[in-house]
C-alpha cells in the first residue's frame, strides 16, 4: 500500500508510477513470452490469434475437441492399466494353481516318513 506522500510529493509519485508502471511492463513480458512460446511450440489445443483472427497477441483458448480426445486418452490408458493389472492378477493364480496340482502328495508323506526315520536313529546313536 503506497504512503500518503504520493499525493503531496512529486517524487515519491513519480516512484510509484514507475514502480506500477514496470510492474505492467513485467507481466505483459511475461505474457508475451508464454504466448510465443506456445505459439513455437504449436501447443496441442492452442487457438492462437493469428490461426482465429489475424491478431498479434493470442488469447488462451483450449479447443473442446482436444479435451474430449485428451480425456479419451486418459480413459484408455487407465483401462489399459487395468487390464494389464487384472491379467497380472489371472496370470499369478494361474500359477499358484499350477503349483499347487503339481505337489505329491505321497511322495511327500514318504518323505516325511523318512526323515523320521533317520532322525530316529540318530537319536538312537
Amino acid at each position: 500500500m503506497p504512503s500518503d506522500a504520493i499525493a503531496s510529493d512529486p517524487v515519491a509519485n513519480a516512484h510509484y508510477n514507475a514502480a506500477i508502471e514496470g510492474w505492467g511492463d513485467r507481466v505483459w513480458s511475461a505474457g508475451a513470452r508464454l504466448c510465443r512460446f506456445f505459439a513455437a511450440t504449436d501447443m496441442p489445443g492452442w487457438i492462437s490469434a493469428r490461426r482465429r483472427r489475424g491478431r498479434v497477441m493470442p488469447r488462451a483458448k483450449i479447443d473442446p475437441r482436444y479435451l474430449a480426445r485428451v480425456q479419451q486418452q486418459q480413459v484408455a490408458v487407465v483401462n489399459k492399466e487395468a487390464a494389464t493389472a487384472v491379467k497380472k492378477v489371472e496370470t499369478r493364480v494361474q500359477t499358484i494353481d499350477d503349483e499347487l496340482q503339481a505337489i505329491d502328495v505321497p511322495t511327500i508323506n514318504a518323505k516325511l516318513d523318512d526323515y523320521q526315520n533317520r532322525l530316529a536313529q540318530l537319536e538312537a546313536q
